[in-house]
């Protein structure tokens, strides 16, 4: 009798996706929970609206489309601190609904609003397909043109 066939290694796709950032918007939300005297959970989000400028090339019909990212910081305070989640984000390219879902350690998290106002008007977002238009996100880079051209010289070079 033959042995089964191995199961060929599916090796997973990487892609960038660069977006200017439009505007932004933060919310802070923060509770007592009842269950567990003394603990609390607050939540912050930063809402950044961007036009997509520079898309993976199997992704070309996302030049010039509106790409919403939702970045997040979440915390339990108090009593029985869960650890904090592990998981990062996802990106969705769909024809109607472009998105990207981050969730960030506090400390940088709170420095991103400053970062955008003072200019850094840049996102690169890099992820790795899942399925059709949906992957998950490997890397959140903030930053401006300068910063993006120095970085984009760079990779030439290597």
């Amino acid at each position: 009798m033959a042995k089964p066939a191995k199961p060929k290694r599916v090796v997973a796709k990487t892609f960038e996706i660069w977006a200017e950032i439009q505007s932004s918007r933060r919310s802070y939300f923060i509770s007592r929970k009842q269950r567990d005297e003394g603990a609390s959970d607050d939540e912050a989000i930063l809402s950044i609206q961007a036009c997509i400028i520079e898309p993976p090339p199997s992704f070309r019909d996302c030049l010039g489309q509106s790409l919403d990212v939702s970045v997040i910081s979440a915390c339990r305070y108090g009593q029985n601190q869960d650890e904090p989640a592990r998981f990062f984000g996802t990106v969705n390219l769909q024809s109607k609904s472009r998105s990207a879902l981050a969730y960030l350690p506090p400390a940088p998290f709170w420095a991103m609003p400053k970062m955008i106002d003072e200019g850094s008007r840049l996102l690169n977002l890099s992820f790795v397909q899942l399925r059709g238009r949906m992957g998950y996100l490997t890397g959140l880079y903030l930053c401006d043109a300068e910063d993006r051209a120095e970085l984009l010289e760079f990779q030439t070079r290597n």
